[in-house]
């Protein structure tokens, strides 16, 4: 197929998603630590970001591997090689900062809030899962770094992807479909009100991996689909773009009211999707907007600050060195602390393991 010249069709960068997603990272960051800066959640919806990532992931992974794993030219090791080294390091160093807050700050200190482990088969098991990102199919609650959940899922999701696509070279859009409707019942019978009661407590499957195959079902239809989307008059486009924010903000402002129905699954099911795809035009002004620098800038460091903001958040929130400082300083401050330390984060740890990863492939072509 001919690439549309009203799209951006770079096969490498599509600078608007990676904006999008930096902003969205730092909505989950305002959801967990608003009381640094407010009495009262500003962010009551942040938590929605996981999903949006996982729509994100959807159209990225199919758009870099579909291909690839449908022609036999990439591997399942060389697959699962450039996927841990994206994820895992800092995955597993994040766990790692959590303990470190929980020994030194949260027991000493607010004993209360701190995490208790235990011993016994249970600490084993559930090191096993953290070790090996199998959280959320074998049936742990809450991780020991609590974002780290939706790592779990998107892991699970990549390897069924893979797997999938491999026996039988494209995964018929009709049995996305039927996963994205089968797994939205499945959620809106357990919680109609909210996506945020997730919970990974029954084995193999469970509401966070219903998430998860519902947004990555979304973002791999996006994918296969987005170079049909039919050239829009500019006019037309800003009308859409007025109507798509317009009612983005209508639905978080009364995002706490009561419903039939909670907006969560409207925003999951179709304010995301448009968001992802309306970006997509090189006309729209979304898509500039949020492709500027800044955001880019945000987007590349997002992973570090999702995985890297609650042991530094409860660092700020429990320790005593930060308790002369004042709301909303106290948040600035640690804003700031967090860009900082995932800017390192990403430099230093998440850039060197991508190009590890790669080079592992290119060393061992065969494996």
């Amino acid at each position: 197929m001919t690439e549309p010249n009203h799209l951006i069709t770079s096969k490498t960068y599509l600078a608007p998603l990676e904006g999008w997603r930096g902003v969205v990272s730092m909505f989950v960051v305002l959801f967990h630590f608003y009381g640094m800066f407010s009495s009262t959640q500003f962010a009551s919806y942040g938590y929605l970001g996981v999903d949006f990532f996982f729509i994100l992931s959807g159209f990225i992974i199919s758009r870099q591997y579909e291909g690839a794993i449908a022609l036999r030219t990439v591997s399942f090791h060389h697959f699962c090689i450039k996927r841990i080294a994206r994820l895992y390091p800092l995955y597993i160093i994040s766990i790692g900062c959590f303990l470190a807050v929980n020994a030194y700050v949260l027991k000493p200190l607010h004993y209360g809030n701190a995490v208790d482990f235990g011993m016994g088969p249970n600490f084993i098991w559930r090191l096993f899962l953290q070790l090996t990102m199998l959280g959320n199919i074998g049936g742990m609650v809450e991780p020991w770094n609590g974002p780290a959940w939706s790592v779990s899922v998107e892991w699970i999701v990549n390897l069924l992807y893979f797997s999938l696509v491999w026996q039988f070279r494209i995964v018929p859009s009709y049995l996305l479909w039927a996963s994205i409707a089968v797994c939205s019942i499945y959620l809106i019978n357990l919680s109609p009100h909210t996506l945020h009661l997730s919970m990974a407590n029954t084995p193999i499957f469970n509401e966070t991996i219903a998430r998860g195959i519902v947004g990555f079902s979304l973002g791999v239809l996006i994918y296969r689909n987005h170079l049909r989307l039919p050239v829009i008059p500019w006019v037309f486009l800003f009308c859409f773009e007025i109507v798509l924010a317009a009612t983005t903000v209508i639905l978080l402002r009364f995002h706490d009211y009561p419903s039939i129905i909670s907006d969560d699954y409207i925003f999951q099911l179709f304010i995301f999707p448009a968001i992802i795809i309306i970006s997509l035009y090189r006309k729209s002004l979304i898509g500039w907007f949020f492709g500027l620098p800044q955001f880019r800038f945000l987007g590349r460091i997002s992973y570090s600050v999702y995985l890297l903001h609650l042991p530094i958040g409860y660092i700020f929130t429990y320790s005593t060195y930060f308790k002369h400082l004042e709301k909303p300083m106290l948040g600035a401050m640690f804003i700031m602390v967090t860009l900082g330390v995932a800017t390192i984060s990403y430099v230093f740890l998440e850039v060197p393991f991508r190009y590890l990863g790669k080079r592992i492939c290119l060393k061992y072509p065969l494996i």
